[in-house]
């Protein structure tokens, strides 16, 4: 049983088959999206046509791959994952900020890696809330196209002060469609599949892209872990975010 999938991004738009029999993934493509001109900040999300193309040029690129099993292709999944940065009334207009540049720093090199240590430092804020929920965690687990970056999967294990593990397919949200697709398909024919058995020889995390938070960078993002939040709490209470 093959399942074809797609993930429709912010940035590109990925497909694979999966053979929910054996948990094989028999091929991947991805298409970037094109930047449209001439529309206002924040909507380009409002050009279908850029969404539409690329997820024709993926499915097409899959089937060729598999060519004579494109027959035995039975259910089809979809993610779509086109985020939208909201301002204080809840439109596409939310800004950012870059802080703390200097002389010695303001190089493409530095400001590219504070835009990722930004975003990560952000979602290790949320992991702060899920603690004192009770929610403890022992070990990452990345995906996304990130996670093939060995400096990215650093950068998370040090803000974070945890493992972190990669998995041997990095399109966790393709993958995932297409495991629910298959999974879908066995209800509707009335052969019900365990979802966990599809899971388990579909999903494998890749031990050799194993990360160890730095001892000598705990102190450094503990302190920009402080400062981001202190930011952001000052600039969006004045209305500046």
């Amino acid at each position: 049983m093959l399942c074809l999938s797609l993930d429709s991004g912010t940035i590109t738009c990925k497909g694979l088959v999966l053979d929910a029999d054996t948990g094989k993934v028999l091929a991947q493509a991805s298409v970037p999206h094109s930047f449209v001109g001439g529309v206002p900040r924040g909507h380009v999300e409002q050009v279908p046509q850029i969404w539409s193309d690329a997820a024709e040029r993926v499915i097409l690129a899959c089937l060729e791959k598999i060519r004579g099993r494109r027959s035995e292709v039975v259910a089809f999944g979809v993610s779509a994952q086109q985020y939208v940065t909201l301002d204080d009334r809840n439109l596409p207009n939310g800004t950012a900020l870059i802080h703390g540049l200097n002389s010695s720093n303001t190089n493409r090199h530095d400001i590219a890696r504070a835009l990722i240590e930004g975003i990560v430092i952000g979602l290790a804020q949320g992991m702060n809330r899920l603690i004192s929920l009770g929610i403890e965690a022992k070990e990452l687990h990345i995906t996304g196209g990130g996670a093939k970056s060995a400096s990215m999967r650093q950068i998370v294990a040090d803000v974070f002060g945890l493992p972190v593990v990669g998995f041997k397919v990095v399109e966790g949200a393709a993958l995932g469609a297409a495991v629910q697709a298959g999974w879908t398909y066995c209800q509707t024919k009335g052969e019900p599949l365990q979802l966990e058995k599809i899971v388990k020889s579909a999903v494998k995390t890749d031990r050799k892209t194993r990360a160890e938070p730095r001892k000598e960078n705990q102190a450094l993002y503990a302190d920009l872990r402080g400062r981001h939040a202190d930011l952001t709490r000052k600039l969006a209470s004045s209305g500046y975010l």
